[in-house]
């Protein structure tokens, strides 16, 4: 049941001098403590009703009874948007303005002055349904079973462990371990072609540090233009975003160095990086280590 229910009841009941509490409120509607301690509080600072506990009656009274409750409750599917751009805003640029937001939208859907232009995210049905879900398989430690496009182009089909949502920009990332690589590794939401939830569980590692895989990842984005005779589809899995430059020029901007060399190693939709040097010297001495082992 929506919160939405039991703000209204402890509306009415606080209008009725019965002075509700958390006790009375879970019991009521059978839910934890925590949960009810978490209703007040939604009441409090995020509807900001000017509630007060009165000791001798072990319950809650408005200081002001003209208080009047918003028009509009947020419902459940509101919730889950807010959410997710909660989870969005937290993760864009460590600007102050977005955390600001981000936190906004945090209490707004009760989950865990400035003229900056904010950014704007594409919300789309399916996007926040994945989102969600994911989200869930992290919760309860359910394996999920995904198609995959790799930067070649290729579609694999992987069995990973959810372990960590992560947002950069445009972008969405879930880090998991992949059953078929035998190890962690981050993959980009997008990239998804299929995906489902499967039948099994997993036992989460104790020595997984989501920093490890995180921390990496630059609040701006490196710059690398290429070459290519090919089209910008078939070269769009490479980096983070694409931009066409001109007709055979693209600009990628990528966070993770090492995974964009690897997706470099794997792909023949390139013909030569124009730019920055060090991204050029940093793949030919990783070409060098290779040959080297023959």
């Amino acid at each position: 049941m929506s919160n939405v229910h039991r703000i209204m009841w402890l509306d009415q009941e606080i209008r009725q001098n019965k002075y509700p509490n958390c006790r009375k409120l879970a019991e009521h509607f059978e839910i934890s403590l925590r949960q009810a301690n978490r209703d007040l509080e939604y009441l409090r600072s995020t509807l900001n009703a000017p509630i007060s506990y009165v000791a001798v009656k072990r319950g809650f009274i408005y200081d002001d009874m003209t208080f009047l409750l918003p028009n509009l409750l947020i419902t459940d599917r509101e919730k889950e948007v807010l959410s997710f751009l909660a989870y969005k805003y937290n993760n864009f640029d460590g600007n102050e303005n977005s955390q600001r937001i981000a936190k906004l939208f945090r209490n707004l859907s009760n989950s865990e002055n400035s003229d900056h232009i904010h950014p704007v995210f594409s919300i789309k049905d399916d996007k926040i349904l994945l989102f969600h879900k994911l989200n869930q398989c992290i919760s309860n430690c359910i394996k999920i079973d995904i198609s995959y496009i790799v930067p070649g182009g290729e579609l694999v089909k992987l069995t990973l462990h959810p372990y960590t949502l992560y947002g950069k920009s445009d972008n969405d990332y879930l880090i998991a371990y992949c059953e078929e690589y035998e190890d962690f590794a981050i993959f980009r939401l997008d990239r998804f072609k299929r995906w489902s939830e499967s039948a099994n569980t997993f036992i989460m590692n104790d020595s997984y540090k989501p920093d490890k895989y995180i921390s990496h990842m630059r609040r701006k984005p490196f710059k690398a233009v290429l070459y290519t005779n090919e089209s910008e589809v078939s070269i769009n899995n490479l980096g983070d975003k694409l931009t066409r430059l001109e007709e055979g020029l693209y600009e990628v901007e990528f966070y993770d160095v090492d995974q964009l060399i690897r997706d470099l190693m794997i792909s023949n939709q390139w013909n030569e990086i124009k730019s920055p040097s060090w991204l050029k010297d940093k793949l030919k001495n990783y070409c060098i280590k290779i040959y080297d082992k023959l």
